[in-house]
């Protein structure tokens, strides 16, 4: 058996394959994906969430800030703008980013790599 290991942005992906089959596992991923839910804006100002996915399972946490609807910009999951309160959100938004995925990697080393559903919501606290 072979094993790859692939990082794109923040996502690890491990590649297992067996010399007799052609068959891939992924044995850990992680992302973290921000994004506000418009539908239940007020004022033009829609709460951020962060969507944290774990080896497939997903939870959305809210993140207790809001950002104008007319200013976000989904592909980039950031406030467009260079005005000093878009500034502070989008470096905040860095800095959730960043914590979130400090905290899986020490639940991960923790846990020995393994992070059953029971302990996963430990990742976001």
């Amino acid at each position: 058996m072979t094993c790859e290991t692939t990082i794109i942005g923040d996502l690890t992906f491990v590649k297992l394959f067996n010399s007799n089959t052609s068959i891939m596992r992924t044995l850990s991923t992680f992302s973290v994906l921000f994004w506000i839910y418009t539908k239940r804006a007020k004022n033009n100002l829609a709460v951020i969430y962060a969507r944290i996915t774990v080896n497939g399972r997903k939870l959305n946490i809210s993140l207790k800030r809001k950002a104008d609807v007319s200013l976000w910009n989904p592909s980039k999951q950031r406030v467009v703008g260079n005005c000093p309160q878009s500034k502070d959100l989008n470096q905040f938004l860095d800095q959730e980013h960043s914590r979130l995925f400090q905290c899986y990697q020490e639940l991960k080393i923790e846990r020995k790599g393994s992070i059953p559903g029971k302990h996963q919501n430990q990742i976001f606290w």
